[in-house]
């Protein structure tokens, strides 16, 4: 098979964010904008009970007696629609809000029977969608810690192996820094079928340091599966993410180029709603991207040179990746006097690393210690580093089970000669180099908190406050 577009579906993203509303599952699965369908999300777990979950307007107030679980036939009439068409339909666990996670082992031992008797090929008089059977499961998680999920995954096998009438999926969807702070050990430790990196919201997004080398030498080295695809994950829409959205003009030279890696797997785009929604492209983002990604599937590692012949096992390849090329030097780049540079670079980074334009050669320096470097990736920003603003985005996730609150305060440290002059949604105080934002979050059930600040410099290079400073309370 040909690399997929996988599309994340059941929050209404366009609907909360004001740029569309969100359709039936059926709708896109109708479309060849979707191969794939990630229903998102069972949002708390309530270990030995029922869990919760959330599709937004698809299924809404329709729970079984007496629980908290919905009841939903009419996406369950749309989940064998899809599948008659050869598409593949996954729960996605987690989210950015919620209550989930693990204690121990055997909380994730009784999740994943919970699980399988309640969407896969199990029994329950409270199946949310009746007799039809998912195809796997989806880990979305991002926050609440890493206990518990390895056992999970191989408990989901086990369970998978019962069946042999149809072949189940474990994805798992990290953020791109590597490694990701939560699923980072267990994507190490337990086999995965797919990841869908979500390249936006950070600086390795695809407006920023994409750092797509470094997951495919993770999958062809330390994933458990070496047949593992990864995915390129992006948001639908401007409006789909806080940042990292690209139009398709800009998107097609990168997909040509990642498509060289033999574990590349497609494209995977949250959501939906938005991707449909956005008229950027004609007839929409959507189904204009599925053209471009499906046909990467001749030639290339898109091309399924490498897929695993059973969910867990590893396969082989004679497949030897092409080197990508650019006139960056990327994050497995070594700043070495072959790197030449243009008129109109003047700077670039990879990670505790940065390099200055001279005389046409970059010239790398190291970052101070604990500090790091972000990558401008807005050609129109030269004008913003002259005037010496930044902007910033910082995402932190809670390693236990507890929401943020509706009043965070953040605490950090900032390096010399640099001002924080705003937050998005809160207040900024600062005495020399001790920063105090005063957040209100409207998201305060969450586990998992994004912040966007602004502020000055008197550094011809930015450097991020060392994160080893932030506080939360």
């Amino acid at each position: 098979n040909g690399p997929s577009m996988v599309q994340y579906w059941g929050q209404n993203s366009a609907g909360a964010t004001g740029s569309g509303s969100q359709q039936s599952l059926g709708t896109y699965c109708d479309s060849d904008g979707t191969d794939v369908v990630v229903m998102a999300f069972v949002n708390t777990f309530n270990i030995g009970s029922l869990p919760n979950m959330d599709l937004s307007s698809a299924c809404k107030g329709t729970f079984f007696p007496g629980t908290s679980l919905l009841d939903c036939p009419d996406v369950a009439k749309d989940i064998k629609a899809c599948q008659a068409q050869g598409k593949k339909v996954l729960l996605s666990l987690g989210g950015a809000s919620g209550s989930y996670g693990f204690q121990n082992d055997n909380d994730a031992v009784t999740f994943a029977n919970t699980l399988w008797e309640l969407f896969g090929n199990g029994k329950s008089d409270t199946r949310p969608f009746g007799d039809a059977v998912l195809d796997g499961f989806d880990l979305d998680i991002e926050g609440g810690g890493s206990t518990g999920y390895v056992t999970f995954v191989n408990t989901l096998r086990k369970l998978y192996a019962t069946d042999s009438s149809k072949q189940y999926y474990v994805t798992a969807a990290p953020q791109c820094p590597f490694p990701d702070a939560v699923l980072g050990s267990v994507i190490d430790g337990a086999s995965f079928d797919a990841v869908f990196v979500q390249f936006y919201n950070n600086y390795c997004s695809c407006a920023g340091s994409l750092n797509f080398d470094t997951w495919d030498k993770w999958a062809k080295g330390t994933s458990p599966n070496k047949g593992v695809k990864v995915l390129l994950g992006i948001p639908g829409s401007p409006e789909a993410a806080g940042s990292g959205y690209i139009g398709l003009d800009q998107l097609q030279p990168i997909l040509e180029k990642v498509s060289q890696y033999s574990s590349f797997g497609g494209v995977s785009i949250w959501d939906a709603s938005q991707s449909y929604d956005n008229t950027q492209s004609s007839p929409n983002f959507a189904e204009a991207l599925a053209k471009v990604v499906h046909s990467l599937g001749t030639g290339n590692g898109g091309g399924g040179s490498q897929p695993s012949s059973q969910p867990g096992q590893s396969s082989t390849s004679s497949y030897t990746d092409p080197s990508p090329t650019t006139s960056l030097p990327s994050s497995s780049d070594s700043f070495t006097t072959s790197n030449s540079c243009s008129e109109g670079e003047t700077t670039t980074c990879m990670t505790s690393n940065f390099a200055l334009c001279d005389h046409g050669e970059w010239s790398k320096f190291s970052c101070p210690s604990g500090t790091g470097c972000l990558f401008n990736a807005d050609t129109s920003s030269n004008g913003a580093y002259l005037k010496n603003t930044f902007a910033l985005g910082i995402n932190a996730r809670r390693l236990n089970t507890r929401p943020f609150g509706s009043s965070v305060m953040v605490q950090m440290t900032v390096q010399p000669n640099t001002t924080i002059t705003s937050v998005q949604g809160g207040t900024v105080s600062q005495k020399g180099r001790q920063v105090t934002l005063q957040i209100r979050n409207k998201q305060k059930k969450n586990m998992a908190l994004q912040l966007q600040l602004s502020g000055e410099t008197n550094s011809e290079i930015f450097y991020a406050p060392d994160p080893r400073t932030l506080q939360f309370n």
